[in-house]
């Protein structure tokens, strides 16, 4: 069992931003960036969801005209972000909306993934359906337990 002595706001961000992929040298400058994007309008009681909301900001921006739900694209967001292990080419700012260049959004897009290929649709022709002809097979299984 792991205990977590949580002592400020500070570590609350610094622990989200470990999940991330960000390494304890990059924390504190990472950290006081997330906690003046965050500025007073976070939740005190619920600090990460604060904090996915911000990211979500994000996502949306990196992935617009999708059709998941939030959770699913923050997700997704958080899978490309750890993939591209952009919390070591650009820190911090690849987390906020209003920081991400172009090429963080194709880096991004490039790594993202799909559940399924893309579907398309296509004609099919009608089949003729046959009958496997289970009828005399019955009929030889009757007739064979008869003779015996």
């Amino acid at each position: 069992m792991v205990a977590i002595k949580i002592q400020s706001l500070d570590d609350i961000i610094e622990a989200y931003l470990c999940g991330l992929g960000f390494e304890k040298k990059d924390l504190k400058k990472a950290s006081e960036l997330m906690l003046e994007a965050l500025g007073t309008s976070y939740n005190a009681d619920n600090v990460l969801a604060s904090l996915d909301a911000l990211l979500l900001k994000t996502a949306v921006n990196v992935f617009p005209g999708n059709n998941w739900e939030q959770g699913q694209q923050l997700a997704m967001f958080k899978l490309v972000f750890l993939l591209s292990k952009a919390a070591q080419k650009w820190g911090a700012q690849a987390l906020l909306a209003g920081k991400i260049s172009e090429e963080m959004k194709k880096t991004f897009q490039a790594q993202m993934m799909c559940a399924a290929p893309q579907y398309h649709l296509s004609h099919m022709q009608p089949q003729k359906i046959e009958s496997a002809g289970t009828a005399g097979f019955i009929k030889n299984l009757f007739c064979k337990l008869k003779k015996d």
